[in-house]
């Protein structure tokens, strides 16, 4: 077993990385001042047939999706700051300290997680995914032949069916996704698209869910309607029930 990384260390190694060239996976052409030592390991879940560390990488951050409130700069301060080195250098150092896969919205431009590939890297991808203007599965199907090992449709997509009442076509959805044996989720934002699965019994390999307190100044107030706050800035309304929900949710 791998020994545990102190905060300290993987600081140390995070500061010398980011003043480096992109990181590269072979030892040979390290960059300058990163270690090419075997990568640690982190404790690992299993999901469907694939296994994850428990720790996985957004995609939201580098794509510029910030929820920044009414600070519109800041998208564009990390698409800016977020170069394709950058990207890869993220990817290649959260791999080495152990992080096994990344989360990325299908249609974003994922070059790099593919050109970390081509490079040796093993991330896996974890896809987000809408259904296309026809109701079709386009996404889905990019996401896969891309290289996705699990596809889940997002949030707003979700929650857009059940609204719509087509609750067979989110589990359509998870059988087109399980039919091409990858891992099928689905993700929310409230817990309404999730509760109506579960109670429906839709095959689903797992659930994504916003989860955080309300500790913070702008968290969603009562007077807030909808799932994300006045502000864009609240996607769980309440903590508590997510808590509940998932404790409750059969696992294999």
């Amino acid at each position: 077993m791998a020994p545990a990384i102190s905060r300290r260390d993987f600081v140390k190694v995070s500061l010398l990385a980011s003043a480096a060239i992109p990181l590269t996976l072979d030892a040979q052409s390290a960059a300058p001042g990163v270690s090419s030592a075997p990568r640690e390991t982190l404790a690992q879940g299993k999901i469907g047939d694939q296994e994850f560390s428990r720790l996985i990488m957004g995609g939201n951050l580098i794509a510029g999706c910030a929820h920044s409130r009414d600070l519109p700069y800041v998208c564009t301060l990390m698409r800016r700051y977020n170069t394709p080195a950058k990207i890869r250098e993220t990817l290649e150092l959260g791999e080495r300290n152990g992080i096994s896969a990344i989360n990325t919205y299908a249609l974003d431009d994922n070059t790099q997680i593919f050109d970390h590939w081509k490079a040796g890297g093993k991330m896996k991808w974890i896809a987000q995914a809408r259904m296309d203007g026809g109701g079709g599965f386009s996404q889905i199907q990019r996401a896969i032949d891309d290289g996705a090992v699990a596809v889940h449709l997002t949030a707003d997509a979700a929650e857009g069916l059940l609204d719509q009442g087509k609750l067979d076509k989110i589990a359509e959805a998870v059988q087109f996704i399980k039919g091409q044996k990858r891992v099928a989720g689905i993700a929310g934002h409230d817990l309404r698209a999730l509760v109506a699965c579960e109670k429906a019994k839709v095959d689903v390999d797992f659930y994504q869910k916003t989860f955080h307190s309300h500790d913070y100044f702008s968290a969603q107030r009562p007077d807030d309607t909808g799932p994300v706050g006045a502000n864009d800035n609240s996607w769980c309304k309440d903590p508590q029930a997510v808590v509940d929900f998932m404790a409750g949710v059969k696992k294999p």
